[in-house]
């Protein structure tokens, strides 16, 4: 992996969160895809996945950058009891109706908890997330897949 850079002028400050956003979705701006244990578990998968389809990794995934939440909270001190997200979750003071390891669940709490970790360092969600954004060596990652795959 290897670090991105996100940001373009008009992203400096860290101003409202939904101009950047909008502007983050810009076609000439990065996708940046977000993941709790990301860099272990999703984006190997993802990159699985394409291979899978027949779809050339370079064409995709290349363009993307990548945050692994774990890395965020270890950085901010809000790891909590553990590592996984429930707990973070829990020490955030979220909801506590929401099911590990099912797709929305697991969506809505990732972004309770990025918010809150957000607001709580005084910056917008997309401005904390942008400085742990990575990019992947899909050609390793999918080599390695394939290897495995054989």
């Amino acid at each position: 992996l290897r670090y991105a850079s996100l940001s373009t002028p008009d992203m400096e400050d860290d101003s409202d969160d939904d101009q950047n956003t909008a502007t983050a979705m810009k076609p000439d701006l990065d996708v940046m895809i977000v993941a709790h244990n990301g860099i272990k578990f999703d984006f190997p998968f993802l990159c699985a996945e394409i291979l899978r389809a027949g779809i050339a990794p370079s064409d995709n995934m290349a363009a993307w950058v990548y945050v692994d939440t774990l890395d965020v909270l270890r950085a901010t001190d809000h790891t909590g009891e553990c590592n996984k997200l429930q707990c973070a979750l829990r020490s955030c003071s979220g909801p506590t109706t929401l099911r590990a390891h099912r797709a929305l669940d697991d969506c809505l709490a990732l972004g309770f908890v990025v918010r809150h970790i957000s607001a709580s360092l005084g910056l917008s969600p997309f401005t904390l997330l942008r400085r742990f954004a990575v990019r992947m060596d899909e050609n390793t990652t999918c080599s390695q897949l394939t290897a495995l795959l054989e």
